[in-house]
């Protein structure tokens, strides 16, 4: 595979090409936002040009440099969110991470859709110091939100590095402003895993948002079926309700499915940042006192990141069990709508077997009165047929005074008419039977609904039951017709 760019041909592997090539789509931006905080200056927000990105950084080294790579959901193509968008043209993001010494184990980290995080420290041997800590964050691609987060901390400068890539990236970059810009480095010398704790602390606020957004969409939903828990009775409607909101309820019980799996990565994420972050201070509190330094502000700041992540880890804990709480709620009220949907079938079924019994009920007296004629007609039928026969005027009796029977020579009329008239109307009888028994075999049962089969029938549903029956399929017809809600 060709590779036309430059210095990345000896920074990164074939497979990690492949990546680049084949699973990150890319935008065509060839600049960046770009926030540096340095000893003597205030915090500096700007947009850069890539290939000039440290340039103007000849001064004194910054001690935080942070590189944002956010967009906002609705404003890019849904095809482009499920994948790893990143919104700078392929050679300015292979640039980036040149430039900012990124590794390429990044692209693995970035591709990884199911949620990911690891630390490592860097060595320089023979030392037993750490060189650097590393330290990567992959969110889970969910329908709330997803981002990619570098972080490095370079021990004996003191400096930090980080990029993000993800979406609320404005919403990022804000916080970050407005915390470095309040603070100086003559009010106290900042703990370097704080910018982290401010992309964690923001996730968890966006976690909160939705799961208040997600407790409405429950709540709005028990308030269809009725069966909610500080409500006394249900309303009267509430089964033709129910039925129609089973689509909705599967449409929030997803929601939450991807809420609980972003707030249980969360969890886990703050324990496992708590203890980066105890390794970390350990490390700075040893430099501190090999170089004979005061290290009480840092402590300071250290344990203010600590309490805060701490507060992070204990609401993220409570917040996954209100999460819980809401999947319960929203599970039993599927449990409810089926329930509903099975005693509504019950209903029709009732209903039709009871007409079927009364049906029955009056097939069988129609049946005793057909045999009482048929026993009278048998009885009757021979007696009729000799006087019809006889009654006709092809017989001549007592002619002339003459006690004798003269038949009629065109007697044969009556043979040649009738016996072909017979065999004419029994010919169209079954023809006529066989064609509606072939128009039963090819109807098609399985297309009709429940009313229409009992209808077809002769069966009469009840007109109370008719009407409920009707109205709920006609909520299941509208809610179907509803194009699903994309999670993403």
């Amino acid at each position: 595979m060709e590779w036309p760019y430059g210095e990345a041909d000896t920074t990164f592997d074939s497979r990690t090409r492949q990546l680049i090539e084949n699973k990150i789509p890319f935008g065509g931006h060839d600049s960046i936002d770009y926030f540096n905080f340095a000893k003597r200056k205030r915090a500096l927000y700007k947009n850069i040009d890539l290939p000039n990105a440290f340039a103007d950084i000849n001064d004194e080294p910054p001690k935080l440099r942070v590189f944002f790579l956010g967009y906002e959901k609705d404003k890019l193509p849904r095809r482009l969110l499920r994948h790893y968008y990143v919104p700078l043209s392929k050679l300015s993001f292979l640039r980036l991470l040149i430039e900012a010494t990124i590794p390429p184990v990044f692209i693995d980290i970035h591709t990884d859709n199911n949620g990911v995080y690891s630390a490592y420290p860097s060595f320089l041997n023979p030392s037993r110091c750490p060189k650097s800590f590393h330290l990567f964050v992959r969110y889970p691609n969910t329908a709330v939100t997803w981002c990619t987060l570098y972080y490095r901390y370079e021990v004996s400068q003191e400096m930090s590095t980080m990029l993000v890539i993800g979406t609320y990236g404005q919403r990022y970059q804000s916080r970050v402003k407005e915390l470095y810009r309040e603070t100086s480095s003559d009010r106290g010398q900042r703990d370097p895993f704080d910018v982290v704790a401010i992309i964690i602390t923001e996730v968890s606020a966006i976690l909160e948002e939705q799961r208040r957004n997600r407790d409405l969409d429950v709540q709005i939903e028990e308030s269809k079926t009725g069966f909610a828990p500080m409500r006394s009775s249900p309303p009267a409607n509430h089964n033709s309700i129910a039925v129609g909101s089973t689509r909705s309820l599967h449409t929030v019980l997803g929601h939450l499915r991807f809420l609980h799996r972003l707030a249980e990565f969360q969890v886990c994420l703050i324990e496992f940042v708590i203890a980066q972050h105890e390794s970390l201070t350990k490390v700075r509190k040893a430099r501190a006192n090999e170089a004979h330094s005061d290290s009480a502000a840092a402590e300071d700041s250290a344990e203010k990141t600590r309490r805060s992540l701490d507060l992070s880890l204990s609401s993220n804990r409570t917040r996954l069990r209100q999460i819980n709480e809401l999947i319960y709620r929203i599970t039993a009220q599927i449990r409810i709508v089926d329930n509903m949907i099975m005693q509504r079938d019950s209903r029709a079924t009732i209903a039709i077997a009871e007409q079927a019994q009364r049906t029955a009920v009056d097939t069988k007296r129609e049946s005793v009165a057909m045999r009482t004629i048929s026993a009278l007609t048998m009885i009757f039928l021979p007696g009729t047929f000799v006087g019809t026969i006889f009654g006709m005027a092809f017989f001549n009796y007592n002619e002339n005074g003459t006690n004798t029977i003269r038949v009629s020579p065109v007697w044969w009329l009556y043979v040649v008419i009738t016996v072909p008239l017979t065999g004419l109307i029994l010919g169209l009888w079954v023809v006529w039977l066989r064609w509606s028994m072939r128009s039963t075999k090819t109807m098609d049962i399985a297309g009709l609904g429940i009313i229409d089969l009992a209808l077809q029938d002769g069966l009469q549903i009840p007109a109370i039951e008719l009407a409920n029956l009707e109205a709920s399929d006609r909520q299941d017809d509208d809610c179907s017709s509803v194009d699903e809600q994309h999670l993403y």
